[in-house]
């Protein structure tokens, strides 16, 4: 399976397209969601634009926390 998303550091901002900031943690980071090299004639298979990428994120987290999805342990 294709890992087209990671979470990552603001430090490594740039090395990949930038989704969304989360803010920072406990362990002084900043927190971001980035792709995973990802080409640019791939974004529309992976994207369908900022406002339903928000939703996704949104109803993923929402479905996490209610416990509908787990997250594989690999």
């Amino acid at each position: 399976m294709r890992k087209y998303f990671k979470a990552d550091i603001i430090e490594n901002i740039g090395e990949n397209w930038f989704i969304a900031d989360f803010g920072f943690d406990d362990d002084g980071h900043s927190h971001i969601l980035t792709t995973n090299y990802v080409h640019a004639s791939e974004c529309g298979d992976v994207s369908h634009g900022a406002k339903a990428d928000c939703e996704l994120v949104a109803a993923l987290l929402n479905a996490y926390y209610n416990g509908q999805i787990k997250l594989s342990e690999d």
